[in-house]
């Protein structure tokens, strides 16, 4: 290989998996070696590291740091960087290799550095401010970015970093299994059978952000207006004790606890509609993979990935207001015709934000970054 590009996460959660696979074949065309570095969670927290074992990947360790009350991760890495043309590091203050790099970039010019996130935390809070005007002080000292998606890469050329070293990657993740089973499975339904009555779901995990108290109080009302209506969750987390109780009360709702991978296709296939008022993230792909329109109300507690939601379009992107919400979720359910235009969206945009164009993506700026003198 006459090149080589490192990449370092802190975790490696099971979705990234086929990236990397993909992305060492389609940079091994290019001539250029993938080396993936990666270290395990903080015990009792998520994502979870998943092992694997490839030729080219090493785990590390990380160190979980409390100072001031705040959290930093210290990796011991910079020996096994030495041989690298581009490190590919994530945007995170708590990585305190990170700085460490920067100040190799600055001064020794060993290798070219790039950093791959969102450019700024979509979710942040009033306390979070000091630490995102760190983050978007240092996003101006690599030599190229990986933005999640158009949104992210706009955030990084506001903060001054020029527009031809940005590659917009359109994060993903690979649905292509699911899509087909969800597709298989749909097709076995009976139209005349109880299956098909209006239905919806959640699917995520269960925090403050996702919204699901807000979701609990526009369910009843959706009933009211479609004495059919079923409404199915799937995950878990903290506020999962007040899902269950609903469903306790409710016997048109059902808990299912928490399902993974293909496990989520038949829950998929059998609802019209995916009801997400709150934080949106790589929900999204699922929503256009399975052609289950996702509805989701305005906020600031979505991910970067919300720029692919367009409403009306692929999906609906509401104001905060339980009553409108239920309204529309009961329309959309109802009137087959509109729902329609919707699923012809999600099946346009899964096609368009698909594993392989994203490491197509990624590949093409691995590539332009080490042209660059």
């Amino acid at each position: 290989m006459d090149q080589t590009v490192s990449i370092v996460q802190r975790v490696l959660p099971h979705y990234r998996t086929s990236f990397f696979d993909k992305l060492h074949a389609r940079l091994a065309e290019r001539s250029i070696a993938l080396r993936l570095f990666y270290g395990k969670e903080k015990q009792g927290t998520l994502p979870s590291t998943v092992l694997f074992d490839r030729d080219w990947s090493s785990t590390i360790e990380n160190r979980y740091l409390s100072v001031f009350g705040r959290e930093l991760i210290w990796q011991k890495l910079e020996r096994q960087l030495v041989e690298s043309d581009l490190v590919v590091m994530e945007q995170a203050n708590r990585l305190l290799l990170n700085y460490r790099l920067l100040l190799n970039r600055r001064f020794a010019r060993k290798f070219r550095l790039a950093y791959w996130g969102h450019g700024m935390n979509f979710q942040q809070s009033q306390a979070h401010r000091n630490s995102e005007r760190l983050k978007r002080y240092t996003l101006r000292e690599v030599d190229w970015w990986f933005a999640y998606t158009g949104l992210s890469a706009a955030v990084i050329e506001e903060c001054g970093f020029a527009k031809d070293r940005i590659t917009v990657v359109n994060n993903s993740i690979d649905a292509e299994e699911f899509s087909a089973e969800v597709r298989r499975l749909r097709a076995k339904l009976s139209p005349f059978s109880l299956e098909t009555a209006p239905s919806a779901l959640f699917c995520g995990s269960m925090y403050a952000d996702k919204r699901v108290e807000f979701l609990l109080q526009a369910l009843p009302i959706i009933k009211r207006m479609l004495p059919e209506f079923e409404m199915v969750f799937i995950g878990a987390g903290p506020t999962s004790n007040q899902v269950m109780s609903f469903c306790e009360k409710h016997s048109w709702s059902r808990y299912e606890g928490i399902k993974t991978g293909l496990d989520r296709a038949p829950y998929f296939a059998k609802s019209q509609a995916l009801l997400l008022p709150g934080a949106v993230g790589l929900a999204v792909i699922d929503s256009f993979a399975a052609e289950t329109p996702l509805i989701t109300v305005q906020g600031e507690t979505h991910g970067p990935e919300i720029d692919y939601l367009v409403h009306g379009v692929n999906g609906l992107v509401l104001r905060d207001d339980v009553v409108a919400y239920a309204e529309a979720v009961a329309r959309i359910l109802s009137v087959e015709a509109e729902r329609e235009v919707l699923t012809a969206g999600c099946r346009q945009y899964a096609s368009e934000l698909t594993i392989d164009h994203m490491v197509d993506r990624f590949a093409h700026g691995v590539s332009r970054c080490l042209e660059r003198p």
